[in-house]
């Protein structure tokens, strides 16, 4: 179960985090990986440690804020290594502070890299998906686009609006048996979190949001995401998966 051998997989914002766990989960189920990401040093790291599984992998330089450089760098990835045939927009931004003082700056930022962005890849993956007839997308949206946080109004917007179009995208693809569903994360360890977390009152706080006593892994965001890329998940379509330690659930 959940086989992606020689399937060909790209994970945008892989170069650390829950996208690099996210790229070595995908290659430890058979895939080859397409990492792309402004931080190239950063992703040729991961691909290292995506040939030492046994798989492919390919280091593309993008910036998802640069609409036009999309396409090409798709195309690029479907002529070293095949089309792709799953994709993961994982890539994202956050910056948190009270409403009344969020600037266009942010706002932008946030809604370029989070909703515009996964998008524009995700409408140049699925015009090669749709000449193949199949294909797997899945989006890496938060608990915070289904909750309301103090001071994650943009960010919690943006993730909102990547769930929604979750849905949509399934509706509209999915009778090409193209497979369109997000992953919808807690509290999770990664750079950006870690210092938070050092902080005793902001861990609890955190954790306080959960059933769980723990934060969670980005191996366990990884997981979920191969179980939607592989054929086990061919009737999930439009879902959200939650894995946020039970956040959801209060």
């Amino acid at each position: 179960m959940f086989d992606l051998t020689n399937k060909v997989a790209a994970v945008t914002g892989a170069s650390r985090g829950i996208g690099k766990a996210i790229a070595l989960g995908l290659a430890e189920a058979g895939a080859d990986v397409v990492l792309l990401g402004p931080d190239a040093d950063g992703m040729r790291g991961v691909a290292d440690q995506v040939r030492d599984r046994g798989r492919r992998a390919l280091v593309v330089e993008l910036d998802i804020r640069d609409v036009p450089a999309i396409e090409p760098a798709f195309a690029y990835a479907a002529r070293e290594l095949g089309p792709v045939q799953i994709l993961v927009n994982n890539a994202g931004v956050n910056r948190t502070e009270p409403a009344v003082e969020v600037s266009q700056e942010t706002w932008d930022r946030l809604f370029d890299v989070n909703l515009r962005g996964a998008f524009f890849c995700s409408t140049a993956a699925a015009k090669g998906m749709l000449d193949q007839g199949a294909g797997k997308i899945i989006n890496i949206a938060s608990d915070a686009g289904a909750k309301g946080y103090a001071e994650h109004a943009v960010y919690g917007a943006t993730k909102g609006g990547l769930i929604q179009l979750t849905r949509d995208l399934a509706v509209e693809w999915g009778p090409s048996n193209i497979q369109v569903n997000a992953v919808a994360p807690g509290a999770t360890w990664t750079d950006m979190t870690t210092p938070a977390m050092q902080d005793p009152a902001t861990a609890a706080s955190i954790l306080a949001r959960g059933v769980s006593t723990r934060i969670t892994n980005p191996e366990e965001i990884a997981a979920a995401v191969v179980y939607l890329a592989s054929r086990e998940a061919d009737q999930v379509m439009g879902h959200v998966l939650a894995v946020d330690g039970g956040s959801g659930a209060q």
